[in-house]
């Protein structure tokens, strides 16, 4: 209570790949009273899914494309997207403070771990927020002011701590330093769009000057008059909590205009009785950003689900695989002469010896590691009390794995991806825009137009082939002919997992390859396949064989050629000598991890992929590569000459 407040004021904040603080200087006397409205303990506090914590990015960030694109998914729910004008505005004091002086560097550092989850990230940047504080003996035993955008980290703060786990493990190494330089730190809520270390965690300057005038009540408050301030915050009407009054008393009244003059009297200056602060934590506060409201829970309506959830979890498909390898296990137990449904007349030990067998049989046959994956994981499924039982088995796969390790994809050069579109473009038949007007069919223009979705979205093959018109956000359809466009993968892989994201989606900033998407598809309805026909057995495969096989001339057999998985290699590679940083990379990837971007930029594979040509051939392709642009561009133009 008796602790001096420091002066400067810290701001704290991180993206995807960095996490960053700044620091300025107010008056004593500003600081010492904006302390009285920090965050204080009472609410619940827990991690934002992947989901939650990708809807907040997407609604505080500029990408208007990304946010129609949000609110469209939400609206096919039946559901709004949160409005987050509203946390803007109840904070908007805090955003005028941050906006009216500027800020100074403190620290900045790359985020070790990419796949690590967000709400984690701003904790380990406040974590060295108060680090760093604790460092300096000029700090010791004062209180510390920061703004902080996170809701999770600042109730954490207040707190003390998370009823997450992984949360708790990020702040606790920050508890010894703050006990042993005697620091208390109180947090104020600053709307992400104001928070000045949003732009350093984003590789973007500090900014050092102020972003606009200097508050009226800030510089009052640095004279001491409190009188400016109490109208800017504590004279302004707020509603009474229902709980006060029963419902039809005569006070029932106020809760919908809030009280009279002579019952709130005039603020004459600190200090101030607020009995209802509208920036706690507490819980049942209806301000509240993470309060979880009044005892009696609010039911929310949900539409009926039809799906099976029982059972074990994973996409239908991956089920279905699970299935399949566990009945090649029961035929191959079988083949040695045991009885029909061998796996349910067995006990689980004697199950995971006959698997550990399997898995050597298929190794020695050269099979592919994947089907003894498979055949485990479909044993797990029936039988879920034997996972002890089959550690010797799994000790077994991962041997496997071992010696057999996975192979790269090799990448699709540059130049081979322009001589592709040049291949498609030169055997498009006569009329065929025309013709994809009117059947939507034509097989050539499609394979032309999956390979400049397939580049510039980096996806996997089955995800591209999936895709419907729905799936493309196109300019027009957010009336700005000159914006980006996006793709989102409405299944991602790895996506049925219990904190994995049920969409993601890549932004298109190509002009030229924007605009002949929208020659494309902007006539298609929403449920129409971008690739109807390449998605018909294995035609999709045959015709990228036809152009990089028969045409270019390059290798297209499984694991020593190209395929069609090699397009998204090529384009990662081709982006990563752009200089992107790792992060950048991994984001634009939509890999989990650092390793997995690692395995796909070869540089050096793109470059022999090429060498192995003869020089004739070589030649061929960088001719093809040139005359690719004029080529698209008047099939672009034919696409937009055909009336719908």
């Amino acid at each position: 209570m008796r602790a001096p407040v420091s002066t400067s004021v810290t701001a704290c904040d991180a993206s995807p790949w960095a996490c960053a603080g700044v620091e300025s200087t107010l008056s004593e006397g500003a600081v010492r009273e904006l302390w009285r409205f920090r965050d204080r303990k009472g609410g619940y506090i827990r991690c934002e899914t992947d989901f939650e914590a990708l809807v907040r990015d997407i609604g505080t960030s500029d990408d208007d494309a990304a946010r129609s694109a949000l609110a469209a998914v939400f609206e096919a729910d039946g559901d709004q997207l949160p409005d987050l004008t509203a946390h803007e505005k109840e904070f908007s004091w805090v955003s005028e403070l941050a906006n009216g002086v500027g800020w100074r560097p403190q620290f900045r550092y790359r985020a070790k771990r990419l796949s690590e989850h967000i709400n984690l990230k701003e904790a380990r940047a406040y974590r060295s927020f108060v680090k760093r504080k604790a460092r300096a003996a000029a700090s010791h035993g004062t209180r510390q002011l920061g703004l902080l955008d996170s809701a999770v980290v600042r109730g954490s703060s207040a707190k003390g701590r998370s009823s997450t786990k992984r949360l708790n493990r990020v702040l606790q190494p920050a508890v010894p330093d703050q006990l042993a330089a005697n620091l208390t730190v109180g947090t104020l809520p600053i709307p992400t769009k104001h928070n000045p270390a949003d732009a350093p965690s984003r590789d973007a300057p500090v900014r050092r000057r102020p972003a606009a005038p200097y508050p009226a009540w800030l510089t009052d408050l640095d004279s001491g008059d409190h009188s400016t301030w109490g109208e800017r915050y504590g004279a302004a009407r707020s509603a009474l909590p229902a709980c006060l009054f029963p419902v039809g008393t005569g006070a029932a009244r106020y809760r919908a205009v809030g009280p009279p003059d002579e019952l709130l009297g005039q603020a004459a200056g600190p200090p101030y009785d607020f009995a209802f602060q509208r920036n706690g934590l507490r819980r049942g506060d209806e301000n509240s950003l993470i309060g979880d409201g009044p005892a009696g829970r609010r039911e929310h309506s949900a539409p009926a689900h039809t799906g099976d959830i029982r059972g074990p979890r994973g996409s239908t498909e991956h089920r279905a695989q699970r299935t399949a390898a566990f009945r090649k296990f029961e035929q191959w137990l079988e083949s040695l002469g045991l009885p029909p449904d061998p796996v349910e007349r067995l006990d689980g030990v004697t199950v995971g010896k006959l698997l550990v067998e399997y898995a050597q049989v298929q190794y020695a046959r050269g099979a592919a590691r994947n089907s003894v994956k498979l055949a485990l994981l479909g044993v797990q499924d029936r039988y879920a009390h034997w996972r002890v039982a089959l550690r010797s088995a799994w000790q077994t796969f991962s041997n496997f794995e071992r010696e057999t390790p996975g192979e790269s994809h090799l990448p699709v050069p540059k130049v081979a991806y322009r001589a592709s579109l040049g291949v498609c473009c030169a055997w498009l038949p006569a009329g065929a825009a025309r013709e994809w007007r009117r059947l939507r069919s034509c097989i050539w223009l499609e394979m032309l137009a999956s390979l400049i979705a397939g580049w510039l979205c980096m996806s996997r093959p089955g995800e591209l082939l999936r895709l419907r018109r729905r799936n493309l956000g196109l300019p027009s359809d957010f009336g700005d002919p000159h914006g980006p466009g996006w793709i989102a993968f409405a299944d991602p892989k790895g996506g049925w997992g219990r904190n994995a994201a049920r969409a993601e989606h890549v932004t298109i900033r190509d002009p030229v390859g924007l605009r002949f998407l929208e020659a494309y598809a902007a006539h298609l309805p929403d449920d129409a396949l971008l690739f109807p026909s390449l998605a018909v057995g294995t035609r999709h495969r045959d015709c990228w064989d036809a152009v990089f096989g028969r045409a270019l001339g390059f290798s297209c057999r499984d694991g020593v050629g190209l395929t069609p998985a090699s397009l998204r290699a090529g384009a990662l590679t081709a982006l990563y000598e752009t200089g992107q940083s790792p992060g950048r990379l991994q984001w634009e990837a939509r890999h989990k991890d650092t390793q997995t971007t690692r395995r796909y930029v070869q540089e050096l594979g793109a470059a022999l992929v090429l060498a192995r040509l003869p020089r004739d051939r070589r030649d061929a392709i960088e001719s093809l590569a040139r005359t690719a642009p004029p080529l698209l561009q008047a099939v672009t133009a034919e696409l937009l000459s055909v009336s719908p």
